[in-house]
């Protein structure tokens, strides 16, 4: 399912102090991005890397409920395949009312 790798918050949260420190300006904004899998992720990498926001790319097109309640929860193989047909069955319904120009 996943090619979420660790992410080095770390290196997030060093290079978050550097920017805040060289810019004079100590709530200078800091994003960080990776390692983001589960919504109870976000909690944990803004904790460990003092960053005020995160991106996230793969973990979001899997699972676009990651930032709702209860969204993000590990997902069974029955459970992935359930909702992998559910985005299959919307697709093909937004491909029958737009079809492609001619």
């Amino acid at each position: 399912k996943n090619t979420v790798g660790p992410a080095d918050w770390d290196a997030v949260r060093r290079c978050a102090a550097v920017a805040r420190e060289h810019s004079g300006y100590p709530d200078f904004p800091v994003v960080s991005n990776g390692g983001i899998e589960f919504g109870r992720d976000v909690a944990r990498c803004l904790e460990e890397t003092g960053a005020d926001g995160v991106m996230v790319s793969e973990a979001i097109l899997e699972d676009p409920t990651l930032f709702v309640d209860g969204g993000g929860t590990e997902l069974t193989p029955r459970r992935l395949l359930d909702r992998q047909l559910r985005h299959a069955s919307s697709y093909l319904d937004y491909a029958t009312l737009l079809p492609p120009l001619p």
